[in-house]
């Protein structure tokens, strides 16, 4: 009768182990930092490991030509291209941080953030 609680305490102990390593991996995420550049770094974009845009960079220079298409695909590159690495770095430290634990659906969640969705 009592043979199942141990069983249901050892369970709530792996959530609470679950619970503060999910909560270790947002904390991570929030500092990783990539660099997205187009324009042969005239433009370059900052993204967090949570896919934010922390930043845009637009050197002076490119702004003498008056090409207004030319700067908005720029900066449309460098963005992309800084969320691409985010989704890379989310991924991969979200696999450091699971630390082999069977956590139900975190490979589609890796994959999604690194963009290899195969659902979509």
């Amino acid at each position: 009768m009592f043979r199942g609680l141990g069983n249901i305490a050892s369970l709530l102990g792996n959530a609470r182990h679950l619970q503060e390593r999910m909560e270790a991996m947002q904390a991570k995420l929030n500092d990783v930092r990539v660099e997205g550049a187009a324009g042969g770094g005239m433009v370059r974009a900052v993204a967090n490991g949570k896919l934010e845009i922390l930043s845009v960079n637009i050197e002076e220079s490119i702004f003498a030509a008056g090409d207004r298409e030319m700067v908005e695909e720029l900066v449309q590159a460098a963005v992309s291209n800084a969320l691409r690495k985010a989704r890379e770095a989310a991924a991969t430290h979200m696999s450091e941080l699971a630390g082999g634990l069977p956590i139900p659906g975190l490979t589609d969640v890796i994959n999604r953030f690194s963009g290899n969705d195969v659902s979509e």
